[in-house]
C-alpha cells in the first residue's frame, strides 16, 4: 500500500507539468467536485486522459527545445528526523514514530511507478529526472504516509485552484484505471502549510479495504514547483502532519 500512495503523488506532479506547459488560455470546464466509480471510464474520461497524456508528451519536447538544462534537484538534508530543503525553503522535525526514508528507497519508489503505469510520458518524466520523489516518512502506528515530489519544469503564477482543477480529469482517470484507488472522490480546499493558505486536492478513496485521505498541495519557490501530499487513513492527520512543516527564514 505505501508505494501505491506515493504512486499518487508523482502522477499528480507529472499531470501538474502537463498543466504549467500547456498554452496560455487552455481552459477546463471540468467541476470541483467529481466521483468516480468501480466501473470502467466512460467515454468522455477516457478522452481526457487521452488528450492530457498527450499533452505531457507535447509539453516534455517542448521543454527540451526550448529551456536550458535545468540545475540539478536539491534532494534536500536528512538530519535525524529533521529534513531541511533550502531551495524549498522549508523544514520538519519529525517525532521518534515517524520513519525517513533513505536515498536507496526513495530510488525504489520512482521505479516503482514505471511499472503501475504503463504510459510512455510518466515513464519518460521519471526515468529522464524530470519529475521525481526526493523525499518521503511515514508513520505506521497512525498509517500516515508525507512525501514531496519536485518537477524540473519551471513554476507558474496561475491560480492554484485553477492549475488543481485542470489536473483532477487524468490523475482521478489514472487512479481508477490503474486499480490504485476505487471508489474515488475528489474536492479542491484549503489547507495551512509553512503559516499560508493553499488551495489542496483533496482525495478521498478505497485501497486494500481501506479507506484512504489524501490531501495534494501544489507549491511554488521561486521558479521551482513542487507537490506535497498527505496520505492517512485517519483524516484528522493530514492537518497535523502539515503542521508539523515550517519556512525557512530568509
Amino acid at each position: 500500500m505505501r508505494k501505491r500512495i506515493i504512486a499518487l503523488l508523482l502522477l499528480f506532479v507529472i499531470a501538474l507539468t502537463a498543466c504549467t506547459s500547456a498554452p496560455k488560455g487552455a481552459e477546463d470546464d471540468t467541476r470541483e467536485k467529481r466521483v468516480f466509480g468501480t466501473t470502467e471510464a466512460t467515454e468522455t474520461e477516457t478522452a481526457e486522459l487521452t488528450e492530457a497524456t498527450e499533452e505531457v508528451t507535447e509539453a516534455t519536447e517542448a521543454t527540451e527545445e526550448t529551456l536550458p538544462e535545468p540545475a540539478e534537484l536539491d534532494l534536500g538534508v536528512i538530519d535525524g528526523n529533521t529534513y531541511r530543503n533550502e531551495s524549498l525553503g522549508i523544514s520538519c522535525a519529525f517525532s521518534d514514530d515517524w520513519y525517513i526514508y533513505n536515498e536507496t528507497d526513495i530510488a525504489s519508489m520512482n521505479k516503482y511507478i514505471i511499472s503501475l503505469y504503463d504510459n510512455e510520458a510518466i515513464t519518460e518524466a521519471i526515468e529522464s529526472g524530470q519529475t521525481v520523489i526526493i523525499f518521503a516518512a511515514s508513520n505506521p502506528a497512525t498509517m500516515t504516509s508525507v512525501q514531496i515530489a519536485v518537477s524540473k519544469s519551471k513554476a507558474t503564477t496561475a491560480d492554484e485552484s485553477a492549475i488543481l482543477r485542470s489536473v483532477t480529469p487524468m490523475l482521478l482517470a489514472q487512479l481508477e484505471q490503474s486499480g490504485v484507488m476505487t471508489n474515488i472522490a475528489s474536492d479542491i480546499v484549503e489547507a495551512e502549510f509553512c503559516g499560508q493558505t493553499h488551495a489542496a486536492l483533496s482525495i478521498t478513496g478505497e485501497t486494500m479495504g481501506m479507506q484512504l485521505y489524501d490531501t495534494l498541495l501544489y507549491l511554488t519557490r521561486g521558479d521551482i514547483f513542487y507537490g506535497l501530499s498527505v496520505t492517512t487513513t485517519q483524516e484528522s492527520m493530514i492537518a497535523e502532519s502539515l503542521a508539523m512543516f515550517e519556512a525557512i527564514e530568509e
